[in-house]
């Protein structure tokens, strides 16, 4: 799927949200969708509306994060990434996000905690992935 379809399957989520008032999965595609376009408050917008009905939602909580991240609201996103590690705590990309965000805030402790879990999780991974011959596989 290229950016240029995600219009129209936006389109497609309000259309299946029409007929199913609680289609979550419709919810969340579509402001992933937002979030996929760069038009970031618009998916925070609807990532709120989701977690508003379900505050248990992780994928919702690192989108919202990921989009608060790229707004530069950087508080809003650690708090978003800390409900993904509270749900996942082996989530490796919420905790290098959130490392980079506290970093951005100033707070060089937390930062260097979560860069040093993001890559202690990371080699936990890799030999989880990998063949004894060296070889990844999936």
């Amino acid at each position: 799927m290229t950016l240029k379809n995600f219009p129209a399957a936006i389109n497609d989520f309000n259309a299946a949200i029409k007929i199913h008032e609680f289609f979550f999965e419709a919810r969340q595609l579509r402001a992933i969708a937002y979030y996929l376009l760069r038009k970031y408050k618009r998916a925070i917008e609807y990532f709120d509306k989701i977690l508003a009905i379900n505050v248990n939602d992780a994928v919702s909580y690192f989108y919202r994060g990921l989009s608060h991240y790229w707004l530069e609201n950087f508080k809003q996103a650690t708090e978003d990434f800390t409900s993904v590690v509270y749900f996942y705590p082996d989530h490796v990309e919420a905790y290098k996000y959130r490392a980079m965000a506290y970093e951005l805030l100033g707070d060089e402790a937390r930062s260097i905690a979560d860069a040093r879990k993001a890559t202690e999780l990371e080699k936990i991974r890799d030999k989880i992935f990998r063949m004894p011959s060296g070889v990844f596989f999936l």
